[in-house]
């Protein structure tokens, strides 16, 4: 996005994409994403590998004939363009053996490699960055830290990152933990709780960042609500009067539970405020801890998610890391 506004033709590559062992590649969701929500400024994107595949079974294709397959990508897709923006693989496998085929990759794209590390302890941040620096040489040109808690940018600020580049490491940034970048949509709340749209399902893609319960509530109801934007309230579906509150404040949707269909009065509302109403069969305490596990249906491919980590990169990397990333 940077690069566009400074005139520059982008194109957005990803050579190589993960597959969990053993199951059916079906495609990847960046690349659905890209062509969906970034088009037509991204240009056309070639299908990824399965890297899974390629790395951990003998009968499919060797390493020399993927990177053979992404070198023909990487030529087609260099014309016309002034920068290709391209996905690595993780650098090293989950018992900490280097992903050869990572570097590999960036040798034969001549690129420079930014690394993104989530947040660890100072020992396991300077572990992971010397084996980043191992693995990619000189074409690392810097890491930001991702994921870094609340309590803990102090210590990422003014202890880590001076460590960091004692070592010879520039840290262009420490990105802190986000709630927006965890929420789920609509869809994905109904989808994992089996309700059904009654109102509103073509504002299913609307981020979920809050859940609150409307029950015994000692405030006023819309004293209450208002206090968090962007949220589901799940709430008994014969309560039209804690329904009404919510749907007076910033909300995502509604889930009514107990298998009641709301009065009209509600209906008309949630219409009006543009809310989807969802409806399911359990009561509310079962609804409320079936989505315990709501997160692990969390991924990054919306544009609300997109536009909130390119703020949190403003506000947490300078002016002199934005040039070396841009290479200016």
């Amino acid at each position: 996005m940077r690069l566009q506004a400074l005139g520059k033709r982008v194109a957005l590559f990803k050579p190589l994409c993960s597959k969990e062992k053993g199951s059916e590649f079906t495609g990847d969701l960046d690349i659905k994403f890209f062509g969906e929500y970034l088009s037509p400024h991204s240009f056309s994107l070639p299908a990824p590998i399965p890297w899974e595949q390629t790395l951990g079974s003998k009968d499919l294709l060797a390493e020399s004939q993927v990177l053979d397959s992404i070198k023909k990508s990487y030529i087609a897709l260099s014309e016309g363009t002034d920068t290709i923006v391209a996905e690595g693989l993780p650098s090293f496998s989950p018992d900490g053996a280097p992903i050869n085929i990572s570097s590999s990759v960036a040798d034969l794209m001549d690129a420079s490699v930014l690394a993104v590390l989530a947040y660890k302890d100072a020992a396991g941040l300077r572990k992971a960055a010397a084996g980043i620096k191992e693995l990619y040489g000189n074409r690392t040109v810097g890491m930001i830290i991702n994921k870094v808690p609340r309590y803990k940018m102090r210590d990422a600020n003014q202890i880590i990152t001076p460590q960091l580049e004692s070592l010879g490491i520039t840290v262009l940034g420490n990105i802190p933990e986000d709630r927006s970048l965890l929420s789920v949509t609509v869809d994905q709340m109904a989808e994992h709780l089996g309700g059904r749209f009654i109102t509103q399902e073509n504002n299913g893609h609307l981020p979920v960042e809050h859940i609150m319960i409307g029950g015994l509530v000692l405030d006023s109801g819309a004293g209450y609500f208002a206090a968090r934007d962007r949220k589901a309230v799940i709430v008994r579906g014969d309560r039209p009067d804690i329904q009404m509150a919510a749907l007076r404040t910033s909300t995502s949707c509604l889930v009514l539970t107990g298998g009641h269909w709301p009065i009209q009065y509600v209906l008309n509302e949630a219409n009006e405020e543009n809310v989807p109403l969802i409806l399911v069969d359990e009561d509310t305490h079962t609804t409320a801890a079936a989505l315990n596990t709501l997160i692990n249906r969390s991924v990054f491919q919306h544009t609300f998610k997109l536009k909130r980590f390119s703020q949190l990169l403003d506000e947490h990397c300078s002016k002199e890391a934005w040039d070396v990333i841009l290479r200016k």
